[in-house]
């Protein structure tokens, strides 16, 4: 079931999710006013993949995430960005926790 976070303005956001049977994918949209999203498996490794449909089987490319770890990304910015933009994620194994924390531009830029 995907986890629509598209229109969350007030950052920093932290969200936990427990994803389902393992390779199948949740959708997770982001907010177009978010520039860093930082994704921690809490309990098992989970996959992680750029496309993809939720609820669908994880395909052949995708980045595991081993348990008790973290993954950020930076996104939003530069010639190619994409004013929607969601990641895919599934468990490698069994129910798996994650959280998911945001956050903003302003939240990224250097204070004089």
């Amino acid at each position: 079931m995907a986890e629509d976070f598209s229109s969350q303005t007030t950052f920093p956001y932290i969200q936990r999710v427990t994803l389902g049977s393992s390779d199948v994918l949740t959708e997770i949209k982001l907010p177009a006013k978010g520039r860093k999203v930082t994704i921690l498996a809490e309990t098992n490794a989970m996959k992680i993949a750029h496309t993809g449909t939720d609820t669908a089987a994880i395909g052949t490319e995708f980045f595991t995430v081993p348990g008790d770890s973290a993954l950020e990304i930076v996104y939003g910015m530069g010639v190619s960005a994409a004013s929607e933009l969601s990641l895919y994620v599934a468990a490698a194994t069994g129910a798996t926790v994650i959280c998911v924390l945001l956050e903003g531009k302003v939240d990224l830029e250097e204070r004089s």
